[in-house]
């Protein structure tokens, strides 16, 4: 029994690279790590989620992916065409490929650059399979998988890897406006109100100009009462 799937996985690995030679020796890179990923000699990027070890993309049952959301960028460019496939497989499977392109001509899917698109898994994984992977193959431009997220039947993201770089982006807008707003409000209703009431204090300080005044008076006074008894002695 470990014989045959082993010589079913041999089978599959050889079909995938015997497309690859024949389509083109263009690169694939991930826009992410993880043990569950294999690129093989011809450039074909298989992303595992079941067998390989037991070197699988975590948190998502295999049985369950419907599809695959996909982000793929590439360097634009005058003259540059992007294409290749997206290739669910397993024991039960097989090889089942869905190609695209950055034209969408001769019945493949429209890919354009950096925007997700949505990949049917039209011959589910079972539970009787031993391994089980999204297999990415290139015949055009060298491209980068930034994103891929596996998803059930009713939409529902099961499982992502990648991404981040597109998070990345949201995170800035959110704080520029609460910070601005809220500091800028505070500081000068609460400085323009607390100085403007101390006018009111001009008064206080005119009556102690006052009240120096008065007392230097006085002072005059009680010398020139001073020099009154002098004489009158």
């Amino acid at each position: 029994m470990n014989m045959k799937k082993i010589a079913a996985f041999a089978a599959a690995t050889v079909a995938a690279s015997a497309l690859a030679v024949a389509a083109s020796a263009a690169t694939i890179t991930p826009a992410f790590e993880g043990d569950y990923i294999n690129i093989d000699a011809n450039g074909n990027m298989q992303v595992f989620v079941l067998g390989n070890d037991d070197k699988v993309v975590a948190d998502v049952n295999f049985i369950d992916i419907a599809s695959v959301n996909v982000v793929i960028s590439w360097e634009d460019g005058e003259d540059v065409w992007a294409g290749g496939s997206v290739v669910f497989q397993s024991e039960t499977a097989g090889w089942n490929q869905t190609n695209w392109s950055s034209t969408g001509d001769d019945g493949a899917v429209l890919v354009e650059n950096g925007v997700k698109v949505n990949f049917e898994n039209s011959k589910p994984f079972a539970d009787t399979d031993t391994y089980a992977c999204v297999a990415f193959q290139n015949w055009g431009a060298d491209y980068t998988v930034e994103l891929i997220e596996f998803v059930d039947a009713d939409g529902n993201v099961l499982a992502t890897v990648g991404g981040e770089a597109a998070e990345e982006p949201t995170e800035e807008p959110t704080e520029e406006p609460t910070e601005e707003p809220t500091e800028e409000p505070t500081t000068g209703d609460t400085t323009e109100p607390t100085e403007e009431p101390t006018e009111t204090e001009k008064p206080n300080t005119n009556t102690g100009a006052e009240g120096i005044a008065v007392a230097a008076a006085v002072a005059v006074l009680a010398a020139g009462a001073a020099v009154v008894a002098k004489k009158s002695k």
